[in-house]
């Protein structure tokens, strides 16, 4: 489903820039202009109010948004290209690639599931997967359906995912990588098969204690991702001290989805913060990758 819609957006811009050229003549530079800027407008108007709201969310934050502004700057043009590049690119095109096995595997390291967030798919986790890949990863990303269905209806397509993955790599277990929703999936997953074939769970901006920006989306998940919700609260009184301790939480001080900052942190988690990277831009911030490959490859090597 959102392949398609964001295929759609896709295929409108370019009709949109087609349509002068083919029959505006000399005015035909002014209008693919007009559409760049109109778009440009539209997108980091969105990303300006996302940002606010975070900023608002965070005001009682020592750090968060009162850094440096050119930190801040960055941050904010660096989550607007990743968005354009998810948004038009990677999850209306890349969906469908296949993600081949390492040409050089490595035993010590354990095989990886991606898991994305809220209106994504695989494609989104596409570049992280094949930078993996390179490094000698069995790898994977999947895609959660319904789009707006309730999270626990992802755990089957986890669990699915799970056991091909092991099958592929020949490994007794696997860590799961999860960017925003899809860490509130992998506890579903958890909480219904057990932890027995996951080492380790590392979630990047996920929303463990909801966000106050879901109260802006629709869908059954975005309730469930709301600041209070009883789903969650079931979920967290599931969980023992040993299954939090499974679990990795990355999370960024200006965050423009997650708000407040700190609702990204599980208890009983190791956390690792991240001061000037946005929602979207996690899975693409060099920075951000390489603490999760690190992390990655510290787990793998634990017996």
């Amino acid at each position: 489903m959102i392949a398609n819609l964001t295929r759609l957006l896709a295929l409108a811009l370019v009709i949109m820039w087609v349509y002068p050229v083919v029959n505006m003549g000399a005015s035909a530079p002014i209008m693919l202009c007009a559409v760049a800027i109109a778009f440009l407008a539209i997108k980091y108007t969105i990303s300006i109010g996302g940002f606010a709201l975070s900023a608002w969310a965070n005001r009682g934050d020592p750090v968060g948004f009162k850094l440096h502004p050119m930190r801040l700057i960055y941050g904010f043009f660096e989550e607007g290209w990743a968005t354009t590049r998810g948004v038009l690119w990677l999850m209306p095109w890349k969906v469908l690639q296949r993600l081949p096995a390492p040409s050089r595997p490595q035993r010590n390291r354990l095989p990886v599931l991606l898991i994305h967030g809220f209106v994504c798919n695989r494609g989104y986790w596409i570049p992280a997967a094949q930078l993996l890949i390179k490094k000698g990863f069995f790898a994977e990303a999947i895609t959660l359906e319904p789009a707006f269905g309730s999270i626990d209806d992802y755990s089957k397509i986890i669990a699915d995912a799970v056991a091909q993955l092991k099958l592929r790599s020949g490994q007794s277990q696997v860590v799961l990588v999860c960017h925003s929703m899809g860490g509130l999936a992998a506890r579903a997953y958890l909480r219904r098969y057990g932890d027995a074939q996951v080492r380790h769970v590392i979630t990047l901006g996920t929303p463990h204690h909801g966000t106050v920006l879901a109260n802006l989306a629709i869908g059954e998940n975005a309730q469930q991702m709301k600041r209070e919700n009883a789903w969650r609260a079931t979920l967290a009184q599931g969980e023992s001290p040993a299954l939090c301790a499974k679990f990795t939480t990355i999370y960024s001080r200006i965050d423009n989805i997650v708000a407040p900052a700190r609702a990204a942190v599980l208890a009983g988690a190791k956390e690792i913060e991240l001061i000037d990277v946005g929602h979207v831009a996690m899975a693409f911030a060099p920075r951000c990758l390489n603490m999760m490959i690190e992390e990655i490859e510290r787990v793998s090597l634990v017996k």
